[in-house]
């Protein structure tokens, strides 16, 4: 979608859907196309806007290749550095969000993620499952690396340094009602429209097996309610309802929320399965809350049982 017909589009949606709704729009983007033009119109609109960034250049461009097989660092790093410089940047650019990759050195990625001096950044796990288990890099476990990071910035005690994975789980241990789509045991009412009108749960599913998004359902013939009721769409939304017996016992099941639910699918048994990556963020999760008592004690907000 081009420019003009995406803010079209907006001012159309937004024409339709006010004063009843306060709707907020924000991009995630690779960055390649990020440009002057495309930050001036995306900040007249009150558009924010993520960046995609696997770490220092040796490590994103082994990952994020454009059509032509070439790496992208460059480009992602100019359109951070015109974000950065617009008059409305602090506003609208929102996080870098990184794939969590053990072969790259925790200290590494944080020391990068201070010298690009980004308020916000989001770690993402690897899209994997039981019958397409996550590349093993490193010696490090998904969980050790993360633990290690968020140590890292846990200790660094900058409010203006956000972790938005982090920040989620501390704010579930700390009992506020929130979920996101991939932690978390609350229900999440999320959906996606396709440009072509196709109404669809979540594009990371599709990492499952092809076709597995398509429900037949779109915005010409259906009403979002018609989604609702769609048993595979039900189960997403409800969250740590539809889990398995073992996540139902698990202790930090109101935190991790059975994980990422494309996480847990096996060809065998479906999604009736903890994450693949329950043992990590058990880790994480654990690590966490282990932190939290040791500042609460310290500053004597809580006392040992």
């Amino acid at each position: 979608m081009g420019r003009v017909r995406l803010i079209d589009w907006i001012e159309r949606v937004r024409s339709i859907i006010r004063p009843a709704v306060d709707i907020r729009f924000s991009i995630q983007s690779n960055g390649i196309l990020i440009d002057e033009d495309w930050i001036d119109a995306l900040a007249a609109q009150g558009v924010r806007i993520g960046l995609s960034l696997d770490g220092p250049r040796r490590f994103h461009d082994a990952h994020r290749l454009d059509h032509k097989g070439l790496g992208s660092f460059d480009r992602v790093m100019d359109a951070i550095g015109l974000l950065r410089s617009h008059p409305r940047g602090p506003e609208i650019f929102s996080t870098v969000m990184a794939v969590v990759d053990p072969s790259v050195d925790p200290s590494e990625m944080f020391d990068f993620w201070q010298e690009i001096d980004v308020p916000g950044f989001d770690l993402s796990l690897p899209h994997a499952n039981w019958s397409s288990p996550p590349p093993v890099k490193g010696d490090r476990s998904y969980g050790a690396w993360m633990v290690e990071f968020f140590d890292l910035w846990f200790d660094q005690n900058r409010p203006d340094r956000s972790v938005r994975y982090f920040e989620n789980i501390l704010r579930m241990i700390f009992g506020f009602p929130i979920s996101t789509d991939n932690i978390g045991g609350r229900p999440v009412d999320v959906i996606v429209v396709e440009t072509d009108g196709s109404i669809e749960p979540t594009d990371a599913f599709k990492s499952c097996f092809d076709g597995i998004t398509k429900l037949g359902l779109s915005v010409q013939n259906n009403a979002f309610d018609d989604v609702s009721a769609n048993p595979f769409v039900r189960d997403f939304q409800v969250g740590a309802k539809a889990l398995c017996r073992r996540c139902k016992r698990c202790d930090i099941v109101n935190e991790c929320g059975g994980g990422y639910m494309p996480h847990r699918y096996d060809e065998a048994t479906g999604f009736a399965n903890p994450s693949v990556y329950c043992s990590d963020l058990m880790l994480l999760i654990n690590h966490i809350r282990g932190r939290v008592c040791r500042v609460l004690q310290h500053e004597g907000l809580m006392v040992e049982a």
